[in-house]
């Protein structure tokens, strides 16, 4: 061998023995999670620029205990049989169109189903599992729903009724001058309105109801977003893709967050610009609003 290989293998094996200790250790809490009464796992990924995709996606996803348990016996019996296929198949590494098609799968279910739970992901992978315990508040719940990328149907009327109770905050908001304002902070209600309703020929009190009447509406869009994973603060967007009205509801402290028209292509980049973007299927929505609407 020569001497210009040999820092290349020593490399290899260094960063193999590394994969080997992070995956040995995620194993050993499988026990400790079962032996605690431990139900489900959260996926934890370390978020920084160094974050992969794969890790990116997967951070703060719940998986059940009995899959993740599944999945370490199957690696448990490749490794007794030596079996390499096997291992491979058990744990594969998520790279290239894999790590591509599983960071894009919206639903966690359907990754579980792929025999995909514990890290390590990748070769240097700093993601680990920890206990999950049921979320107390409800703002966090549904940032969890979005983040697995399903909501119960039987949570979808908390939602709608949550949108339906939204007020406009008692915060304050720059009226910025560059936007005809006056350069001072004012309730967020105003602000809003001076800048979307009355320039729009709205008086506050129309361009309120027209708030109202968007999040109400049965032919709109909705979706549950959480835009960074870091902080998972959930709201919810409606949008009327004929008339091209949006509104923002912040599901934290019930508030709407602001109303106006936002073209096609300049809402495609706001969902985009979001960690997580759970469209709602509407048909239930729609439902339950006639239902209890007055």
């Amino acid at each position: 061998m020569h001497d210009r290989e040999t820092p290349k293998v020593h490399g290899y094996f260094a960063l193999l023995a590394d994969h080997l200790a992070t995956k040995t250790a995620e194993l050993g809490r499988v026990s400790g999670y079962e032996e605690a009464g431990i139900e489900a796992v959260e996926i934890v990924a370390r978020m920084d620029e160094r974050t992969t995709p794969i890790c990116r996606s997967l951070h703060g996803r719940v998986i059940p205990l009995a899959a993740i348990g599944a999945q370490r016996d199957r690696i448990i019996a490749a490794a007794a049989a030596g079996d390499m296929e096997a291992m491979k198949r058990a744990q594969p590494m998520l790279s290239g169109p894999l790590e591509q098609e599983i960071a894009l799968t919206r639903r966690t279910g359907d990754i579980v189903k792929r025999g995909i739970g514990l890290p390590p992901y990748h070769f240097r992978c700093r993601t680990v599992t920890v206990a999950h315990f049921e979320p107390a508040s409800y703002p966090r719940k549904a940032a969890q729903w979005a983040i697995d990328g399903e909501v119960p149907r039987k949570a979808l009327p908390s939602l709608v009724d949550a949108a339906r109770k939204a007020r406009w905050g008692t915060h304050k908001a720059l009226w910025d001058r560059r936007q005809g304002g006056d350069g001072r902070e004012h309730p967020t209600f105003f602000v809003h309105a001076m800048k979307h309703g009355v320039r729009n020929g709205l008086s506050p009190s129309e361009y309120n109801q027209g708030a109202i009447d968007l999040i109400r509406r049965s032919g709109r869009d909705a979706w549950l977003v959480v835009v960074n994973k870091e902080h998972p603060y959930p709201v919810l967007y409606f949008r009327d893709p004929k008339s091209e009205e949006f509104a923002v509801v912040n599901l934290e402290g019930g508030q709407i967050a602001t109303c106006h028209r936002l073209s096609n292509d300049r809402f495609v980049k706001r969902l985009a610009r979001a960690e997580v973007a759970l469209e709602l299927p509407m048909r239930g929505i729609a439902k339950w609003t006639r239902r209890f609407s007055g």
